[in-house]
C-alpha cells in the first residue's frame, strides 16, 4: 500500500516550474514554531518484518513535531524540491488535530497551502 502524503506548498499543482518555498524560508518557519525543530541526521525506517533499514537523506529541511500527549519529537516534515511533505495521519480530516494545527501554522507563515495527493486541500 502507498502512504497518502499531503504538503505544504504554493504551487498547488505540483508542476516544476511553480513557485517554490524556499529551503531557508521553511528553516525560518519551522525556528519559529515553538512545537518544531529541525531534525538531524537521515531520516531511518526499519521494517519490522524484516529488520531492512532504508535511509531517507535529509536536506537540511527534516523537522521534528512534539506530540504533547507523549512528549516525544517525531519526525514528520521533509523539504524537497520547494515544498514539504508528510504522510497523513489517520485523523487528518479532523481540523482540531495535532497535526493539522502545526501543519495549518506553517503553511500560514509561508503564505502556502496545504493539498493532499488527490489534489484536495486542506485549510
Amino acid at each position: 500500500t502507498m502512504t497518502y502524503e499531503i504538503h505544504i506548498t504554493r504551487n498547488p499543482e505540483m508542476t516544476e516550474n511553480g513557485p517554490a518555498i524556499a529551503l531557508a524560508e521553511w528553516i525560518e518557519a519551522v525556528t519559529q514554531a515553538d512545537t518544531c525543530r529541525l531534525a538531524d541526521g537521515d531520516y531511518l525506517v526499519t521494517l519490522p518484518e524484516n529488520g531492512q533499514v532504508f535511509r531517507f537523506p535529509n536536506t537540511g529541511g527534516d523537522t521534528e513535531v512534539l506530540f504533547s500527549i507523549d512528549g516525544a519529537w517525531r519526525r514528520v516534515f521533509r523539504w524537497h524540491a520547494g515544498h514539504i511533505s508528510f504522510v497523513a495521519p489517520k485523523d487528518f480530516d479532523n481540523e482540531a488535530t495535532r497535526m493539522r494545527v502545526v501543519a495549518r501554522a506553517l503553511a500560514e507563515s509561508l503564505q502556502a497551502r496545504i493539498v493532499g495527493d488527490e489534489g484536495e486541500f486542506y485549510d
